[in-house]
């Protein structure tokens, strides 16, 4: 038969204990039940699933204002049912735009099974990427989707995570003060953009008194070194996204250009589609309930 999954209560409770620990450890960036069901079979312990690429996954557009909380929710849901206990961060990022609507989606995405949900602290649209210097909300306007967050967490295993972009406008004393109101309103975890210097990190972890999460970090930043200073979990881009959709482009440019199929790069072979298709378990629970053996 087929194994029962880990129930969101598990999932949160196993993000919490990665929080705890003095470990760093590296996210993955997923955006399918199939890339999460490789990052839990490779190791991962917990995964994230980014609001742009979830855009980009499920609507084919860019970042800003176009994914609701219903389709992060969605893929959310169907993530959580395709692994067996990998935590899930769903980034509530721009479906979010009043308290009244961080109160909905922290109870859309919890009852979707996600182990921690993401709120940012920048005036939409704010498209991830470079170039793409954030506007910041109003702090007290911040502090209050944390709030109405907390208000509307029915389990409170769920892990908040507020995000401030404020060191991407080198500002390590307003990043400071709003990690400090967060973690006051009620955030479990700070997440933070635009570090420069592992002393930002140490400083916003220390100031605030959470763990901190941190994304895009400097590539020459090892683990160790960021969990000295406090850091707990680090996402350094999307690229695997990023590479399927490179991938996707090159095979069909070959296909295209009359490259046989037999002599394509990238293909996975029948043994991994098996893997992440679960084959063996599902054919195993057909057989037993057909009477088989």
């Amino acid at each position: 038969m087929m194994p029962y999954p880990a129930s969101p209560a598990q999932r949160r409770h196993a993000f919490r204990a990665l929080l705890e620990d003095a470990v760093c450890r590296t996210f993955a960036s997923v955006f399918d039940p199939i890339s999460a069901r490789l990052a839990e079979d490779l190791g991962f312990q917990a995964a994230i699933l980014p609001g742009s690429v979830a855009a980009l996954a499920m609507l084919g557009a860019p970042d800003p204002m176009l994914l609701g909380t219903g389709d992060l929710a969605l893929q959310t849901r169907r993530i959580i049912r395709a692994t067996r206990a990998l935590p899930l961060q769903a980034d509530a990022e721009h479906s979010v735009t009043s308290p009244a609507e961080a109160l909905r989606t922290v109870g859309e995405l919890e009852t979707a099974g996600a182990a921690a949900v993401d709120f940012e602290d920048t005036v939409p649209p704010h498209q991830w990427g470079p170039g793409t210097p954030p506007r910041l909300l109003p702090r007290e306007e911040a502090v209050a989707r944390i709030k109405a967050a907390v208000a509307g967490r029915q389990d409170p295993a769920l892990v908040l995570v507020a995000h401030t972009s404020a060191l991407e406008l080198g500002a390590l004393g307003e990043a400071t003060a709003r990690a400090q109101a967060y973690a006051a309103a009620g955030a479990d975890a700070l997440c933070i953009t635009g570090a420069s210097t592992l002393e930002q990190v140490r400083v916003i972890a220390q100031a605030s008194g959470r763990p901190v999460l941190i994304r895009s970090g400097r590539a020459d930043w090892t683990n160790a070194e960021l969990a000295a200073a406090g850091a707990r979990l680090v996402v350094r881009g999307h690229q695997p996204f990023l590479a399927a959709v490179r991938a996707v482009a090159d095979t069909l440019t070959d296909l295209r250009d009359g490259t046989p199929p037999d002599a394509l790069a990238y293909q996975a072979d029948a043994a991994l589609i098996r893997q992440v298709g679960r084959a063996d378990e599902y054919e195993a629970a057909a057989a037993t309930y057909r009477g088989g053996t």
